[in-house]
């Protein structure tokens, strides 16, 4: 009866039902497409600040504050990206 015993337990392989190495690429995925939304939002940033430092008055503080906007913007826009990456797979 050790065969039927050992027949009805669980195997090894039911805790982890996805493959390692698919959710490494899955978290590679995530990752690669979140830091290229944050990189055009950074870019963004680098423009803003050039396109100041051409004006008149260079950087001023209603700039400063488009700059910071635009980080946290882009911030969020990555993790809403990220979002969208992972529940896509």
């Amino acid at each position: 009866m050790a065969w039927l015993r050992h027949s009805f337990s669980k195997p090894a392989s039911v805790k982890l039902r996805i493959p390692a190495a698919r959710v490494a690429l899955w978290r590679m995925a995530v990752i690669k497409w979140g830091l290229i939304a944050f990189g055009a939002g950074m870019l963004l940033i680098v423009i803003e600040i050039m396109m100041a430092r051409k004006k008149k008055g260079g950087i001023t503080a209603t700039d400063k504050k488009s700059m910071v906007g635009l980080f946290w913007i882009s911030v969020m826009v990555s993790g809403l990206v990220m979002f969208v990456v992972a529940m896509s797979d």
